[in-house]
């Protein structure tokens, strides 16, 4: 399979650099702009091999969901269980709002990049 360089790079027109990418949001290293344009992410698939990834991973999910449900563990579980089960997933809940977080903030503050 070919793969055709693509830059995404781009110049803002209406703001500059500066009050794009604050410098203690994006950059406090100071990373010259050639070597973020060098930089070349090497975990890169199309959007087909991304979709057999998922299918894949959906495939293995589904079988273990349906072996649980087969087993009945929730209507036969201890109350302990149930009860620690509870607190897990109230937790997760704060895990997951932060690393949305951060991940929204890592799109918004990033610098340019190329990609394949």
């Amino acid at each position: 399979m070919v793969r055709l360089a693509r830059t995404t790079n781009w110049t803002p027109k209406y703001v500059s650099e500066e009050e794009l990418f604050p410098t203690d949001m994006t950059d406090i290293f100071a990373i010259p702009i050639s070597k973020w344009e060098s930089f070349d992410e090497p975990y890169k698939v199309s959007y087909r091999e991304y979709v057999k990834i998922q299918r894949e991973k959906d495939v293995g999910a589904y079988s273990v969901k349906a072996a649980l449900q087969r087993s009945e563990f929730y209507d036969k579980a201890d109350p302990g269980w149930m009860a620690v089960l509870s607190a897990h997933y109230g937790g997760v809940c704060a895990v997951e709002f932060g690393s949305v977080s951060t991940q929204a903030r890592m799109t918004r503050f990033g610098r340019r990049f190329c990609c394949n």
